[in-house]
């Protein structure tokens, strides 16, 4: 490995979603919720449309970072500047929508900028990219589909939850360690869900038969995921051919705003199938997002975003995930279902679930129809 360099040149492109005021002023968020803001504010950005004048703006105005003690600062430029009269930050705004898209759009163009002069220095067949910034989808797929690379590689726990985990791997390695493959199942303390898949049929039977009533499962099985993501073992599941489904979990149940769009799980061969494509392997840990062909888009309403992609999460083999394989298989096989709605199976401001208690607690809270804890089914009559 050769080291490159270590500066602050590029932080302001990762403070434009955890560390700008304007970012938490466009989704009325609070500076505590620097963790939450990133991935409301990708969703978000999807509605709008990005503007190279908004950027000039923006950037003219160093983002408007000060607007923490004068919001009123930002209303009367954009009123001078565009001719927008705004009294407060509304995100059904059409104006205010298309300031979060040219974040977006300002953080994947320099991003993309500076890869390129790295790989014309350095000419590297592939790229291994972490980091919290490393979370934003829409810059990841902009990454693979650029040709920079042969290949890009994204750890699934690839904000700060996973780097000191990759540092002591790292360290191991450089001590000439043997470093074990393993799965992004490693959360396992304190928990008393045993990460075995011993289940009959009858579950996944039975599991399948509520999905296709129309209800809405938890489910927590085995060690939970480590890093960000809801991969299976923490996760709420539901049919995603139903917009009002998908609406129903995520703002009723988890209580999340009306942008953000939910994701589904799919088999490879199907996702490949609604896509039209070999879809990329970062697709495992729901890192990339693909457009869902026309014919295609009515078996997965609940899970295509305003902009026509989806962030599929796609299992290529059964030892990945047994349960959700051999469910996913049965409903495709019996039913025609091409995959699930597949979100973290927690509520809106507090983390994912854990425990056996955990999962019983949140899903009586939330209302769930059912949660699979461990190899039963609960019903939340």
């Amino acid at each position: 490995m050769q080291f490159i360099r270590a500066d602050w040149e590029l932080s302001y492109l990762s403070k434009l979603f955890n560390d700008n005021a304007l970012s938490f002023y466009l989704l009325g968020e609070k500076p505590f919720a620097h963790l939450s803001v990133p991935g409301k504010l990708m969703g978000f950005a999807a509605y709008g449309t990005p503007s190279e004048e908004i950027a000039r703006w923006l950037q003219e105005n160093d983002y408007f970072r000060q607007i923490w003690v004068n919001p009123q600062v930002f209303f009367d430029s954009a009123r001078e500047r565009f001719g927008i009269q705004l009294s407060g930050f509304d995100t059904h705004n059409k104006f205010l929508q298309d300031v979060a898209a040219t974040i977006q759009w300002i953080f994947t163009t320099e991003t993309l900028k500076t890869l390129t002069r790295l790989q014309e220095q350095y000419k590297a067949d592939y790229l291994y990219y972490a980091g919290g910034s490393a979370l934003s989808i829409v810059t990841n797929t902009r990454i693979v589909r650029s040709g920079l690379f042969k290949d890009v590689f994204i750890p699934p726990a690839t904000n700060d939850s996973g780097l000191s985990l990759g540092a002591a791997a790292y360290l191991a390695w450089h001590n000439s360690e043997k470093i074990r493959v393993h799965s992004p199942y490693l959360n396992n303390a304190a928990t008393d869900l045993m990460p075995e898949d011993n289940y009959t049929p009858q579950l996944i039977r039975r599991v399948a038969e509520l999905i296709m009533q129309g209800k809405v499962l938890g489910v927590a099985r085995g060690w939970g995921e480590a890093g960000p993501r809801a991969l299976g073992n923490r996760s709420i599941i539901a049919r995603p051919d139903s917009k009002e489904l998908a609406q129903k979990v995520s703002m009723h149940y988890k209580r999340r705003e009306w942008y953000r769009p939910i994701a589904p799980v799919m088999l490879k061969e199907l996702a490949d199938q609604v896509t039209g494509t070999d879809v990329h392997h970062l697709a495992r840990f729901m890192l990339i997002e693909y457009k869902v062909l026309p014919e295609y888009k009515r078996h997965l309403e609940g899970v295509v975003h305003v902009d026509g992609t989806s962030r599929i999460q796609v299992l290529t083999s059964r030892k990945e995930n047994p349960f959700i394989w051999d469910l996913l298989k049965y409903l495709w096989k019996n039913y025609g279902l091409y995959g699930l709605i597949n979100t973290s199976f927690n509520i809106r401001g507090e983390p994912i679930v854990h425990t056996s208690d955990d999962a019983l607690k949140s899903a009586k809270k939330m209302g769930l129809d059912a949660v699979v804890v461990g190899n039963e089914i609960i019903m939340n009559n």
